[in-house]
């Protein structure tokens, strides 16, 4: 059984997911690709849209069960006109916590669908 190795191709435009997904994986594995014996490009685009679309709204359900959403939290400073947001530094905490958590749950629905990570020949 012959192996297909999956990732983004010269001359190929991916989808924004794909896209998304691909520069995850870039961030976790440096290098890897997917492989899938029999597979094929268009199973691969199908499966890894379905997969990141799949963790993307079970990573955010995550977040939201813990209260991880905050609201913004504006100071407004009388006599120096400006406006900071208190918050800003908790929510890019969870954004960076719900990544994570998509991240793992991609790599989880891809082991599941029969793909493995490999480092390119």
């Amino acid at each position: 059984m012959s192996k297909t190795t999956f990732g983004i191709t010269p001359g190929r435009t991916p989808g924004r997911t794909l896209m998304a997904a691909m520069l995850l994986l870039t961030a976790c594995a440096a290098e890897a690709v997917w492989e899938k014996p029999g597979g094929s490009p268009a199973i691969f685009d199908q499966d890894t849209a379905a997969c990141f679309r799949g963790a993307s709204i079970q990573a955010k359900m995550q977040i939201d069960k813990r209260g991880g959403s905050v609201a913004p939290q504006i100071e407004l400073r009388a006599g120096a006109g400006r406006v900071r947001d208190l918050s800003a530094s908790t929510r890019e905490a969870i954004s960076l916590e719900e990544k994570a958590i998509r991240g793992k749950l991609y790599s989880r629905c891809m082991h599941r669908l029969g793909y493995r990570l490999a480092k390119p020949e």
